[in-house]
């Protein structure tokens, strides 16, 4: 895991080795990383009806895991999915990209949260991922 803040309880944290490509890493972790048939032989995953996704940077990867068990279960899904901030930073326009049309081909309604100094104004629907700097829109 890289670390992006001297913090012991970093928030920003990522597995991906280019997720901050205009920041320094200030150090590195090793972290047990599990993929969905090592989770599905120890947790019973045939019935679930909400799946939390926050992992900074790496959501098309869980969601492309995930995907025979989003089809079977059709859980809810809560996730964040941190702003691109400019046009150019492509590698993570196309995975945001990736993971709206991957939410369509399942009939998924897509819906940003609102809210204000962590409070919950309103859903508003939406059908893409724009590329804007406002961190109080990312989920």
């Amino acid at each position: 895991m890289n670390f992006y803040y001297g913090s012991e309880s970093d928030s920003l944290v990522s597995t991906l080795s280019n997720f901050r490509p205009d920041q320094k890493i200030f150090r590195s972790e090793y972290t047990a990383l599990f993929d969905i048939e090592t989770l599905k032989k120890n947790i019973d995953l045939s019935d679930f009806s909400v799946l939390k996704i926050d992992v900074e940077g790496s959501e098309l990867k869980v969601i492309k895991s995930f995907k025979n068990e989003i089809a079977h279960n059709r859980p809810i899904i809560l996730m964040e999915i941190l702003p691109a901030y400019f046009e150019s930073n492509i590698d993570k326009i196309t995975r945001q990209n990736e993971i709206v049309k991957i939410l369509k081909a399942f009939h998924y309604s897509t819906y940003r949260v609102i809210k204000k100094d962590e409070v919950l104004l309103n859903f508003v629907e939406t059908f893409k991922i724009e590329v804007r700097s406002d961190l109080n829109n990312c989920e």
